[in-house]
C-alpha cells in the first residue's frame, strides 16, 4: 500500500503505531455479533501508550478509525461520530449508533 505493507502477507497500516500490522495478531480482537453471511468477521482494536486514543479496524474500511476517549476512569468510552468502544469487564464491545456491531463475546454481546 501507501506506506509500504504488504496486504498480501496480510499486514495493513496503524496509524497509532506508525507501522505495518498484522490485525489478527492484536491483542484486543473483536467478533461480529451478527453476522449476516456463513462467515464471521473481526475486527481489532490497537491503543497509543496512555490509551486516550483507539484505533479501531473494521472490515469494508479502508484502513484504521481513530476513537477519543472520553469519560471517567472505571467508565471510559473511546468514541468518534457514531462509533463508540466500550470496556466490558474484561473485554470490549465496539457500537455503531447504539448497537453492538462487536464484540468480546459475540453470544452475549457484552
Amino acid at each position: 500500500d501507501a506506506h509500504g505493507c504488504r496486504a498480501s502477507a496480510g499486514y495493513t497500516f496503524s496509524i497509532i503505531k506508525n507501522d505495518c500490522v498484522r490485525l489478527f495478531e492484536q491483542e484486543v480482537q473483536l467478533n461480529e455479533v451478527n453476522p449476516t453471511g456463513t462467515s464471521t468477521s473481526l475486527s481489532a482494536v490497537i491503543f497509543n501508550d496512555d490509551r486516550k486514543k483507539a484505533e479501531v479496524f473494521i472490515p469494508g474500511e479502508p484502513g484504521g478509525i481513530i476513537l477519543s476517549r472520553k469519560g471517567k476512569e472505571g467508565s471510559y468510552a473511546w468514541k468518534k461520530g457514531k462509533l463508540c468502544l466500550l470496556q466490558k469487564d474484561k473485554g470490549y464491545a465496539l457500537k455503531k449508533s447504539n448497537k453492538i456491531i462487536f464484540s468480546s463475546d459475540p453470544t452475549t454481546g457484552s
